[in-house]
């Protein structure tokens, strides 16, 4: 789960929106974990790279492994937290959930609309992910089945499953001084989007 904070300093979170459905839900970035996945954490940096940057395959991998290590080295990761799937079926052990801080991968700025090179600004549409918002923290408990975005709107989240308590408590912590962007800022965002860039550009070879 990303998060960062808005254009007005508030405490907000980027979630996706899934492609290809009847019913898309909103939901933070992440799926199953691969054999190849070294571990719950690399699998989550995978996915992110995935369905925020677009990438896939062994470029997913390499890049997600690259987020991984800045967010470590930052400071700015929180988990495993058990998934949550809801008051009626409980927590998923097995399901490790996450969250970190935006501004430690992609820059100070990331959930800032206009901030280029932000996380908001380096969406790439693919076939998981058709869209992205960011939604205020601001009340969130973590058990809500349903968030209100950033224009006010009401946004189901995927298969009704929560972002869970100790996820959403962890990164509001984390947000409040938990760790320092200063850390990230000595590798720049730039070296990230290059990275992606090359990628992109091999896969259309």
């Amino acid at each position: 789960m990303l998060v960062g904070r808005a254009a007005d300093g508030a405490a907000c979170l980027l979630l996706a929106q899934e492609a290809n459905r009847q019913r898309p839900g909103w939901m933070p970035f992440g799926g199953r974990r691969l054999r190849s996945d070294e571990s719950a954490a690399a699998c989550a940096f995978r996915e992110l790279a995935e369905e925020l940057l677009g990438l896939r395959a062994s470029d997913a991998r390499s890049q997600g492994n690259a987020l991984l290590e800045r967010a470590r080295r930052a400071g700015a990761l929180r988990g495993p937290f058990a998934g949550d799937r809801g008051p009626e079926r409980g927590l998923n052990e097995r399901h490790a959930a996450f969250a970190v801080a935006a501004d430690a991968l992609f820059g100070p700025g990331s959930l800032v609309p206009d901030r280029d090179g932000g996380a908001l600004s380096r969406f790439v549409r693919n076939r998981e992910v058709s869209s992205i918002a960011a939604f205020p923290l601001l009340g969130v408990t973590g058990s809500e089945l349903e968030l209100r975005d950033g224009d006010g709107r009401i946004r189901a989240l995927r298969r009704g499953y929560p972002l869970g308590g100790e996820r959403v408590m962890a990164a509001r912590e984390m947000l409040e001084g938990g760790w320092r962007a200063a850390t990230a800022a000595s590798e720049p965002a730039a070296e990230l989007a290059a990275e992606a860039g090359g990628a992109r550009k091999r896969r259309r070879v």
